[in-house]
């Protein structure tokens, strides 16, 4: 991760910026969409992504402490994904190798609540979009994954 930072660094022209948009730690939420209304129906285990998540956030961290970037702005948001069948949200979790981990008992809620009528199943997931500015090293030196 840091060796990865370390070639963005390095490539950026100065002054050059770096967009770090990922997932907040926590859970995604299912829902059913009928008629228009979302009812929530279950989460997706996260934990996993999530601890990676506060990994690469606590980097970032000390590369700005030790000034190779200076953080300028955060955003917060809701991503939203949506499928018209659990085949093709999980076709969708497999094509992009999803490591989260999905109660059975919330697949077969959401295969009965469509079958029922339910229009779509809706995917929520908090992200946080932050720009981070190149500067100039200070230290000029390797930072470490713990330093």
């Amino acid at each position: 991760m840091v060796h990865a930072l370390e070639n963005v660094h390095r490539a950026l022209r100065p002054e050059g910026l770096l967009l770090d948009a990922r997932p907040d730690p926590g859970n995604a939420v299912v829902e059913v969409v009928r008629r228009g209304r979302a009812a929530p129906i279950g989460e997706v285990d996260e934990s996993n992504r999530s601890a990676r998540v506060r990994d690469v956030r606590a980097t970032m961290a000390r590369l700005v402490g030790r000034g190779w970037f200076a953080r300028e702005r955060a955003v917060r948001f809701v991503f939203v994904s949506r499928a018209d069948s659990v085949d093709a949200w999980l076709a969708h979790r497999a094509e992009k190798g999803s490591t989260s981990v999905l109660d059975p008992a919330l697949v077969e809620r959401a295969r009965a609540l469509l079958a029922q009528g339910a229009d779509l199943l809706r995917i929520r997931e908090r992200v946080t979009a932050t720009r981070y500015r190149q500067t100039d090293r200070p230290d000029r030196g390797r930072p470490t994954a713990t330093a």
